[in-house]
Parts: structure tokens; C-alpha cells; sequence
């Protein structure tokens, strides 16, 4: 998924370079190449502030609008990135920036499904800690003085 999301920013990247070229000619190249590098090395942290830069600077362009919707999702900013979607649904309907724009949707409710199962097994609990040892009930202490039994003579 992680490579399917990087090429679709890729796509939507070089498209909203040749939009974006009338303002600033080198700019939008390296501001998809930098956002690029920094996704393909997990950090879609620091390519979140390129992305919305760019879409600040252009907001009418359908490819800054997809490639912050995508960029929203790598980041886990949901609610952001549903805005977006609809945004781009509804302003750019025939666009490319539009094609696929449900599976972007369908990732959103796979991750929050995800989300919800993990705390939903962190709260029951399977038994184990993070690293795989076993858990120690809490109302499991070790015996104080008293409760331990006297050593038997033989």
C-alpha cells in the first residue's frame, strides 16, 4: 500500500508541475522530488508541510488537491483528508485527480478499521506484553512475610 500511495503522489506531483510552472519554473520539481524522498523514506511527516504549501499556493489545481488528500492519509489525518476528498470529488469531477479518489476513501476505513481491532485486542488483551512476555496479573503479588509458609522438617 505504502508503494501504491508513493507512485499516486508521483503522478499527481508531475501533473501539478506542469500547472503550477506559469508561477514558479524549478519550484514544483523539486518540491515533488523532496516530498517524494521523504515519503519513499517514511518521513510523510516531513513532506506533509511541502504538500500543503503547494496546494495553498495552487488550490484550484486538482493534482495539489489529490496529492494533499493522499498525503493527509499517509499521515493519519483523517477527518483533513475526507474534507479534501470531497472537496476534490466535487470540484474536479473529471479529472484525473478524481480517478480513484474512492479507493483513497476505502483506505481511510481499512486503516480505521485497523485502528478500532488493535485497541479493541489491546483492551481485552492477549495475554502478553508488547515484546511477547507473559503478563502478571496485577492482583498477583509475590507473599509478604507473614503468608509465606514455614519451611517443613523432614
Amino acid at each position: 500500500m505504502k508503494t501504491a500511495s508513493i507512485l499516486t503522489l508521483g503522478l499527481f506531483a508531475a501533473l501539478s508541475t506542469s500547472f503550477a510552472a506559469e508561477e514558479e519554473a524549478a519550484t514544483p520539481f523539486v518540491w515533488s522530488r523532496a516530498t517524494l524522498d521523504l515519503v519513499a523514506s517514511g518521513d510523510a511527516e516531513g513532506a506533509k508541510p511541502i504538500y500543503e504549501e503547494n496546494y495553498n499556493r495552487a488550490p484550484d489545481d486538482p493534482a495539489a488537491n489529490r496529492n494533499y488528500a493522499e498525503i493527509l492519509v499517509l499521515t493519519k489525518r483523517y477527518p483533513e483528508a475526507i474534507e479534501m476528498i470531497t472537496r476534490i470529488k466535487d470540484s474536479f469531477p473529471d479529472t484525473d485527480a478524481a480517478k480513484g479518489i474512492d479507493d483513497l476513501s476505502k483506505k481511510i476505513e481499512d486503516a480505521k478499521k485497523a485502528e478500532a481491532e488493535a485497541e479493541k485486542k489491546e483492551a481485552e488483551g492477549d495475554g502478553k506484553t508488547e515484546n511477547g512476555d507473559v503478563k502478571i496479573p496485577s492482583e498477583i503479588t509475590a507473599p509478604t512475610k507473614e503468608e509465606t509458609p514455614a519451611p517443613r522438617a523432614e
